[in-house]
């Protein structure tokens, strides 16, 4: 249960505690959105001629008779694709670097400093990409050491910590992010 991230770095949401577009609140970026057509679940792409998923069918009419027995759109609609349930942030280096380390200093003051102190430890160990990876279970164990500070800011720079580590390798840091 839950809603994950995936890309360059991966992992899941916080439930309850963190949105989708969490990023946003670490560097300043606009997301962009994910469509996909009905029926085989391709991604459509807006700068694509054909509006029916030339990968699974021949023609147009072919997709869109398929949609219709599928009952994926009415009788009497046209448009073959729909918003997934899936949204883009692309974060890069040149534009939002600096904006992210800021932020990530402001977050260093709220949370307590042996938290800062494990998540420095693993800082650049390449794990840390991946959310799900016992790299994190110091931090998290140190975290759990204080419930009364468990908040939207541990999850927020865990977050920023993936990116940054991204960024310091590569210009730019793709991202996934589920919004059901």
């Amino acid at each position: 249960m839950g809603r994950e991230y995936f890309g360059d770095i991966e992992g899941k949401f916080a439930f309850g505690i963190q949105n989708s577009n969490d990023i946003e609140n670490l560097v300043t970026v606009d997301y962009i959105e994910q469509y996909c057509y009905c029926v085989c679940g391709c991604v459509y792409n807006e700068d694509d001629e054909f509006k029916y998923c030339k990968d699974c069918y021949e023609s147009y009419e072919e997709h869109l008779n398929d949609a219709h027995d599928e009952e994926c759109i009415e009788e009497d609609e046209n448009i073959l694709f729909h918003e997934d349930n899936v949204i883009i942030y692309i974060i890069k280096k040149d534009e939002h670097y600096d904006e992210l380390k800021n932020k990530m200093n402001e977050i260093k003051d709220l949370l307590p400093e042996s938290v800062i102190e494990k998540f420095d430890e693993i800082k650049n160990k390449e794990d840390i990409i991946n959310g799900y990876s016992d790299v994190f279970k110091p931090v998290v164990e140190e975290m759990d050491k204080y419930v009364e500070h468990k908040s939207i800011y541990f999850h927020r720079y865990k977050l920023g910590m993936q990116v940054n580590y991204i960024l310091n390798r590569q210009d730019t840091c793709s991202i996934y992010c589920e919004v059901y």
